[in-house]
């Protein structure tokens, strides 16, 4: 079985649609920031359901 050529999903960053469109992911990640309380140099590992 063969499968059809795909060609590889790209994407690009657009920081004026995410602003339009997307505004909202960080004002409700900040309460688990607050949470967290991560130190200088810490990292945070976002795992999300996609």
């Amino acid at each position: 079985m063969t499968w059809p050529s795909q060609s590889p999903l790209v994407q690009t960053w657009n920081g004026a649609g995410y602003a339009a469109n997307a505004h909202f992911v960080p004002a409700l990640g900040q309460p688990v920031l607050d949470l967290l309380q991560p130190r200088p140099g810490e990292r945070i590992l976002i795992r999300g359901i996609l």
